[in-house]
């Protein structure tokens, strides 16, 4: 397997075969053809594609000629750029288009003759403000209602064709109004009825949404632990107001004592006194219990 005579015998023939594969390619190739459709235009598709690689190879090879026939005008001085911006600022003001001003011509105010023109002819009207502005117009109580411009005219009455345009018109407006009317009451409507939805569509995913039904839940126990903790209070409240209650009516420790002293002592000299009389203890328990007994019968 390690001898050099079979690496060299296997590489000769490896070498064959891409020899024999390149001859066969090249075989297959040189009797392959284009198909009808491609055959009528395959002359002019070759030629097109050989001009288009020898027009990119020589615009390659363009920079690199040595043969060039353009040479730059070079000045040999440098021009005067003072004289040149003076000879431009000139010529722009000559340019320049000068407005002929405003030629002032002598005039004669005869306001100071109205006062004597008036005295002269009294009938004159007064002069307006304003020589553009209208001449003010008054009211008149005439059919005509500018007097002495209209008095000519005759006042035309209305026809059958003005009242029925009148009526149109009129009815036309109101159809405008109650058209308007119904669509402010279908937006009003359609408002309504989309806060409801959305209420509705509200509440529905509250229902369903798992975090806020947990939510509801904690403080639905919550408000109860608030409601049985003020509960208790209450309760704590109450036994201590009957407690304060209770102790309050009921005597001090040291004055128990000296009432149960002084009825011990009391009742040690009822019995040294029966004793002294000779009569004995059991006797008056027993008269003691026939009177309650014939008080209660």
């Amino acid at each position: 397997i390690f001898d050099p005579v079979v690496d060299e015998k296997a590489k000769e023939e490896e070498a064959y075969r891409q020899i024999k594969i390149k001859m066969r390619a090249e075989q297959l190739l040189a009797e392959s053809d284009l198909p009808a459709s491609m055959k009528r235009h395959a002359i002019h598709y070759t030629d097109g594609k050989i001009r288009r690689i020898i027009r990119e190879e020589n615009e390659a090879r363009a920079h690199l000629t040595e043969e060039h026939t353009f040479s730059p005008a070079i000045k040999d001085y440098v021009p005067d750029y003072s004289l040149l911006h003076k000879q431009q600022e000139a010529a722009i003001l000559e340019r320049q288009s000068a407005k002929p001003t405003t030629v002032i011509e002598p005039f004669h105010l005869r306001t100071e003759q109205l006062a004597q023109l008036r005295q002269q002819n009294p009938k004159t009207p007064p002069p307006r403000e304003h020589c553009d502005s209208p001449p003010l117009r008054t009211k008149s109580r005439s059919p005509c209602l500018y007097t002495g411009v209209y008095d000519d005219v005759v006042q035309a009455k209305p026809t059958v064709s003005s009242n029925l345009r009148d009526s149109a018109t009129r009815q036309k407006i109101l159809q405008e109004k109650k058209k308007a009317q119904l669509e402010y009451e279908k937006d009003l409507s359609n408002k309504v009825k989309q806060l409801e939805i959305r209420k509705s569509i509200a509440e529905k995913s509250k229902a369903l949404d798992p975090t806020l039904t947990v939510k509801a839940a904690t403080q639905q126990k919550l408000k109860e632990k608030l409601a049985q903790q003020k509960q208790k209070e209450l309760e704590y409240k109450e036994r201590l107001d009957e407690m304060k209650d209770k102790l309050k009516d009921r005597p001090f420790l040291f004055e128990r004592i000296s009432m149960e002293t002084a009825r011990l002592s009391a009742d040690k000299a009822f019995r040294r006194a029966l004793k002294d009389a000779g009569l004995d203890t059991s006797l008056i328990k027993d008269m003691s219990n026939y009177e309650e007994d014939s008080l209660m019968q």
